[in-house]
């Protein structure tokens, strides 16, 4: 077997031992389990459900296309209704342009986590930065293992593990990115509240990072306006449930979608609380606008002209285009208090 990309060695989940590549394996020698290497990526999930931005079937031939000929033209074959916005989502390198917010600017071992098809970890490797991408989706890390043979990048190492239980060693990155899978935490691990495994991953996470390393949190906000407004959760599909108390959310879902509510989701006092009970101590909150998924600019918090300059041109942005209204008022408003506490999503700057 081909030896495979280790920017940071892969480690026993059991043990904690450096593993071994042994006959298309990972083996560690001191307790004997291994691990299969699938399409030349790591695996340390078993049975994990499948999640993607396409079924499962249509998912894996477009991973057969690309590893039968070239990774961007197996982006054609994707249905048209969804063709643009997914090769928005693996290609476009502005998605991993909030770097700029990082001290440690284009140098630096990263962790991307939850990377999908690659498109912040493409971005982030291009700059300079050694970046090991990690999904629990093996046809996703999969693809951008094959984008990385393709493209004969050499600073990208790939493993499908889930961020409950990651296969690397204590303090080895500079930068762990979190941008939009805190939220879906809750449904990796059934046997305990979702806060409890969101706590448990940041935890984690604060342990794999060097001492004064940075996680990267992207992420929606509990009480943002829209949905005062109406707009439905991303998560669960349905309306007002973030702004319901857990216990009513959990019942309204499970009357209306038959599933129990388990994407949590928090106001900035609620991640505040989260990442200081896991052990950070430097917490910035940015405000990342029309989201964090496509920015066009991510305004600091705390600034009263840059929260102002802001708001008055997010009405020309497609998903807030509703906010037009408000511009003839902002002169009236509390603009800096709003955008702190009721913008759509937060940028996340959590110092170790």
């Amino acid at each position: 077997m081909p030896t495979l990309p280790t920017i940071v060695p892969y480690i026993c989940l059991h043990c904690s031992s450096v593993l071994q590549e042994k006959e298309n394996k990972l083996y560690c020698s001191h307790c004997n389990h291994w691990w299969d290497v699938k399409d030349g990526v790591p695996c340390f999930v078993k049975d994990a459900p499948y999640w993607g931005e396409l079924p499962q079937d249509e998912m894996r031939a477009v991973l057969k296309r690309a590893q039968e000929g070239h990774w961007k033209g197996a982006l054609e074959m994707i249905p048209e209704e969804k063709r643009e916005a997914i090769i928005l989502y693996s290609s476009d390198e502005t998605r991993g342009w909030w770097r700029y917010l990082l001290p440690l600017l284009d140098t630096g071992t990263v962790l991307d986590i939850g990377a999908g098809w690659g498109a912040i970890t493409f971005s982030l490797a291009k700059t300079g930065y050694d970046v090991v991408a990690v999904d629990s989706v093996i046809e996703r890390t999969a693809f951008i293992k094959t984008r990385v043979d393709q493209d004969r990048v050499d600073n990208i190492q790939t493993a499908c593990a889930s961020a409950l239980a990651l296969p690397f060693p204590e303090h080895s990155f500079d930068v762990i990115i979190l941008n939009g899978v805190l939220e879906w935490l809750g449904l990796s691990d059934t046997s305990r509240s979702p806060d409890k495994v969101q706590k448990k991953a940041l935890i984690n996470i604060y342990n794999l990072l060097k001492p004064g390393g940075i996680l990267y949190l992207a992420i929606e906000n509990r009480i943002s306006a829209i949905y005062f407004l109406g707009f439905k959760d991303p998560h669960s599909g349905l309306r007002f449930t973030t702004l319901m108390p857990r216990i009513i959310a959990n019942v309204y879902a499970r009357v209306k979608k038959k599933t129990k509510y388990r994407t949590y989701i928090y106001s900035k006092f609620g991640y505040q609380k989260m990442l200081k009970g896991a052990g950070f101590k430097e917490i910035q909150f940015f405000l990342p606008l029309p989201s964090y998924r496509n920015f066009e600019m991510i305004v600091p918090m705390g600034d009263r002209k840059v929260a102002r300059y802001g708001a008055t041109h997010v009405w020309s942005m497609k998903r807030l285009r509703f906010l037009r209204i408000a511009v003839p008022f902002l002169k009236l408003l509390p603009v800096g208090f709003f955008m702190d506490f009721f913008g759509p999503d937060y940028s996340i700057i959590a110092r170790k």
